[in-house]
């Protein structure tokens, strides 16, 4: 007979490009996700609907809205904003901060100004940043510096 775990166990490998995630949580369950290594999540912007909400096209490994005080960055443009609310059926982002002109088909970025592993963890977890982390352990490997080593890329050590 084997027992659950009491807290969620994650794997994460980083590579160049994508961050590769295993998890299981308390109850047994197994979880995959793929996430940006950069540690952000984009979209594009479809219209705004008034000065704070924005449509948008997103396909996030999300099912719950946790991006409250996440960072909202418009790629190439000059506009941030903290996020009040996602709602993720509907497809509509809520600012913190007016967005007064409108940059239909905009790239946009959002983040938890984190590292990606901790992003992760937080999307695995279903965990907003005004809440702690449930137990967890963590495991981290790195594609990016084990190619550094067989490509003898980066300073000379000992």
């Amino acid at each position: 007979m084997t027992s659950t775990p009491s807290s969620w166990q994650l794997w994460i490998d980083t590579g160049g490009t994508f961050t590769d995630c295993i998890a299981c949580t308390p109850a047994g369950e197994i979880q995959r996700l793929k996430v940006l290594s950069s540690s952000v999540l984009r979209g594009k912007m479809v219209k705004r609907v008034d000065d704070h909400t924005l449509q948008v096209e997103m396909a996030w490994p999300v099912e719950y809205d946790i991006f409250r005080d996440f960072e909202f960055r418009l790629v190439e443009k000059s506009f941030s904003s903290k996020i009040d609310w996602i709602d993720l059926v509907k497809n509509r982002i809520h600012l913190q901060s007016p967005l007064h002109k409108t940059f239909n088909e905009s790239t946009f970025e959002i983040t938890s100004n984190e590292e990606v592993p901790i992003l992760a963890a937080r999307l695995l977890t279903i965990t907003p940043l005004n809440k702690k982390f449930p137990p967890l352990e963590m495991r981290l490997g790195s594609t990016r510096g084990t190619n550094a080593i067989l490509e003898r890329k980066g300073a000379r050590t000992a």
